[in-house]
């Protein structure tokens, strides 16, 4: 499902996951005008904190969509309260005047299948770790097939 356009939170080493509630810190003018936009954000981590004001390409393209809240402001600062919902991949984005703003798909997770879909998912694990154990191929650790597959960057 493609989302509204959102407003972008950018953040630098830190990682927000659904059913994250977290406070932050935002300190950068185009971080604190998205997060004061609406009640709903998008969160991008930037692949390198060096950089000051990242630009697309400085932005992870998996983030999380989630609830701004609690907003309280101070000197050249403002602290909120993010509740991470949903990790999403950014499809489209914008520069408006204060702030990025981005379309983003929904992306989901093994949790997330139907009964039949997980079904078919355990089935071939099971196939997989049956050929595997008699091939035995080294270096396949049997247990890793378990762990959900990582989104591509």
């Amino acid at each position: 499902m493609i989302s509204k356009s959102l407003p972008v939170i950018t953040l630098m080493e830190t990682v927000v996951f659904p059913g994250m509630s977290v406070p932050l810190c935002l300190q950068r003018p185009r971080s604190m005008a998205a997060a004061q936009v609406g009640e709903e954000a998008i969160v991008l981590t930037q692949r390198s904190s060096l950089v000051q004001e990242p630009g697309l390409d400085d932005l992870y393209t998996v983030g999380v969509r989630g609830r701004v809240s609690a907003l309280s402001p101070g000197e050249g600062k403002l602290g909120v309260r993010f509740e991470g919902q949903m990790r999403v991949r950014v499809l489209f984005t914008h520069w408006l005047e204060t702030h990025l703003e981005a379309e983003t798909e929904d992306l989901l997770g093994p949790t997330d299948l139907g009964v039949e879909e997980e079904a078919i998912r355990r089935t071939l694990l099971e196939e997989l770790g049956q050929f595997l154990s008699q091939v035995r191929l080294p270096g396949i650790n049997l247990a890793l097939l378990e762990q959900p597959a990582l989104p591509a960057q």
